[in-house]
């Protein structure tokens, strides 16, 4: 008798420890995603931008697997059969959101390019396309937009509309940059190749100008 009490104990204990796990990961992920929504970054992991909205739904996932884990050391019963089943639905769904979005940012990604400028800040370079469809035509609108990263952090600072442009200026390698330590102001230049764009300010150069944190 003293043996069977011993083992529901250990188990007891066992379930305990995973418990204590999962509220520690949980936490933590939770702790990175205040953190970059109080910076209005994204996170930088694997040479992408994975948004937080995105990953919130992850943080989720990682609540829903706690509640199942919560649940393996009880008795068998209605509502632990009920737990398992909303666990797995859910875990499926959120699964199934994740890859669409991260699916549909990269496939709309034309090309990217991160710098390190003289002072050692780095920049991420993300040139994108967007759609539109009023009506029946479709629209294609193309970005150039620009992050300031740290660590795994990435803050938008902006981005060129490059819409009326003729060049696809990341992808074609038609853009050059200029960087000031002192003000950490980030110029980039872009050859847009559009002649209506020349007429209107006398250049074929495009300019936008950030400022680092």
């Amino acid at each position: 008798m003293d043996n069977i009490e011993t083992t529901d104990t250990q188990k007891k204990n066992k379930i305990g420890i995973l418990d204590i796990i999962f509220l520690v990961i949980s936490g933590i992920i939770l702790g990175l995603f205040i953190y970059l929504i109080f910076v209005g970054g994204a996170l930088f992991l694997f040479g992408y931008i994975w948004y937080v909205n995105c990953i919130l739904i992850f943080f989720q996932m990682v609540m829903f697997i706690y509640f199942f884990i919560s649940w393996i050391g009880q008795p068998k019963s209605k509502k632990r059969t009920k737990c398992i089943i909303a666990c797995a639905v859910m875990f499926a769904l959120e699964a199934g959101v994740i890859v669409w979005a991260v699916y549909e940012d990269v496939k709309n990604v034309v090309d990217t390019e991160q710098i390190t400028l003289s002072d050692g800040n780095k920049i991420l370079l993300k040139e994108r396309i967007s759609h539109t469809t009023i009506g029946e035509t479709r629209f294609e609108y193309t970005y150039m937009d620009v992050y300031q990263i740290k660590g795994i952090a990435a803050k938008e600072l902006g981005g060129i509309n490059e819409t009326y442009f003729s060049n696809k200026c990341l992808l074609q390698d038609k853009y050059t940059y200029e960087y000031d330590e002192e003000s950490k102001k980030l110029t980039v230049i872009c050859e847009h190749g559009s002649a209506s764009l020349e007429e209107q300010n006398g250049t074929g150069f495009w300019e936008r100008e950030f400022i680092l944190e």
